[in-house]
């Protein structure tokens, strides 16, 4: 339907299926009711002409009679025999618009063939007009413009009746030109004012489209509103079915705290052992929500694929493999990822580790010995497909070491004057922490309390404690 309002615009934008079918029913109940209400009231019409029949002139009363019946059946014609055939709503109201024009119409005739060039003729007329023009926008969803589009036809004919009978008139009394002009004028003036006649239907017909389509868009919202988070919440369980159990040994800790900007995000850690060797990898997807989470599940998938193919495969091999398919899959999509491999092997102390772009890692060891898993290679996806070049790096840690790894939502944290949290910040708080603290949850605090709570990134904290021989877990 043309001319409708914002809302229903925005209604149309999001569910155009759904409100196109909503106002072709609407539409098509609304020009039923139209016609059922035009029925009874030219039927009562009918009945008061004949009960005071004997005091109207024949003329009178037979132009009535002529006129009630041809709108009966003009009115049931449109009923019964053109609405059924109407497949959508812009031909119901090109239909609806074309009844009222008529019935008008056949006002406008009969006004004029009773009362030529009498003021009891206008003032029917113009009673007549309104009354039409009224019933039919309290019925018909028509815009402010298609109403005056019904009316116009009807107005114009009776306008042009008036005008050529003064001029006429005039004529016959010998007026002059610029008097006659000066009429032409005047009546030019009084169909713009009879406009104002309108306006009641205008604006009734643009109060009922403004709610109908905001009254639509509400329910629509709300029905999708508690089905998305239906969804959403099934999907957050798939999407975390994919994340890893935790693990509490004699020789070995994994814990991890992940924390979404909203249900799901595109945060991912991925934890396997075998034999003394552990390997774990720590992903961080451009974007958030659904569609991350999206690309997470397309990752958890190849890296099952990979480590399949390649059981044995290093740090460097698998970051390798993840560019390739960021860059042949993700990458014209313009989706990229940061990440960091780790690999510990338990029985000898040998920790290698390859960081695509990722924020640095920190190895706490014993005392005060501190060390940072720095970047090693570039973000996953950003170059062509076997362009990628990881340095792997290696290096030996003691038991009762801890790697501490996270995803830039912590570092990314901001105060309410939008200072970041920082890596410097990070590592200061981390030097000065309880080296026996709960690591991803303490790693959250520290972001939390500098951003005063408000988190505009998912959030993911990973650590991985190496322990001593018999270390009670």
């Amino acid at each position: 339907m043309t001319g409708i309002t914002a809302t229903q615009g925005d209604a149309d934008q999001y569910f155009s299926g759904e409100y196109e079918s909503e106002l072709e029913q609407w539409v098509r109940r609304r020009f039923r009711n139209f016609c059922i209400a035009y029925l009874i009231l030219v039927s009562l019409a009918l009945a008061s002409t004949l009960l005071v029949g004997e005091e109207t002139a024949t003329r009178v009363l037979v132009t009535e009679l002529v006129t009630g019946l041809a709108q009966l059946a003009i009115i049931l014609w449109f009923l019964l025999a053109i609405r059924p055939t109407l497949d959508a709503k812009d031909r119901l109201i090109r239909s609806a618009t074309q009844l009222v024009v008529i019935l008008s119409l056949t006002d406008v005739v009969a006004a004029i063939s009773l009362n030529v060039g009498t003021n009891l003729g206008n003032n029917l007329m113009f009673a007549g007009l309104f009354l039409n023009h009224l019933l039919a926008c309290l019925f018909l969803p028509w815009t402010a413009w298609q109403s005056l589009k019904a009316i116009a036809p009807a107005l114009i004919a009776w306008w042009i009746h008036n005008l050529a009978a003064a001029l006429i008139g005039a004529w016959d009394e010998g007026a002059s030109g610029e008097l006659m002009v000066a009429m032409g004028m005047i009546q030019l003036l009084w169909l713009g004012l009879i406009l104002f006649m309108f306006i009641p239907g205008i604006l009734i017909c643009w109060y009922r489209l403004r709610v109908h389509g905001r009254r639509f868009l509400a329910d629509r919202l709300g029905r999708h509103f508690l089905s998305m988070r239906r969804e959403l919440q099934q999907a957050r369980g798939i999407h975390e079915s994919l994340f890893p159990e935790p693990l509490e040994e004699d020789r070995l800790a994994f814990r991890y705290l992940y924390r979404p900007e909203t249900d799901i995000g595109g945060d991912f850690v991925w934890f396997d052992r075998e034999g003394s060797v552990v390997r774990l990898l720590l992903l961080d997807v451009t974007g958030h929500g659904l569609p991350a989470a999206l690309t997470v599940n397309r990752i958890h998938g190849e890296i099952l694929r990979i480590r399949a193919e390649h059981p044995e495969g290093d740090p460097a091999l698998l970051m390798s493999l993840l560019d390739r398919y960021f860059a042949l899959t993700l990458a014209p999509h313009q989706i990229f990822a940061t990440g960091i491999a780790i690999e510990l092997d338990t029985g000898t102390g040998r920790l290698s580790w390859v960081n695509a772009g990722h924020p640095p890692a920190f190895l706490l060891g014993t005392g005060d010995a501190f060390e940072e898993l720095g970047t090693t290679a570039i973000m996953l996806g950003a170059q062509e497909p076997g362009a990628f070049v990881p340095d792997q790096q290696e290096t030996h840690i003691r038991p009762e070491s801890r790697i501490l790894a996270y995803t830039d939502g912590i570092t990314e944290a901001r105060d309410p004057d939008g200072t970041m949290l920082g890596i410097d910040r990070l590592r200061s708080l981390i030097r000065n922490a309880d080296p026996d603290a709960e690591w991803p949850r303490q790693l959250r605090v520290f972001a939390s309390n500098f951003a005063h709570g408000r988190f505009t990134d998912d959030v993911l904290a990973v650590s991985l404690e190496f322990r001593a021989e018999g270390a009670p877990s």
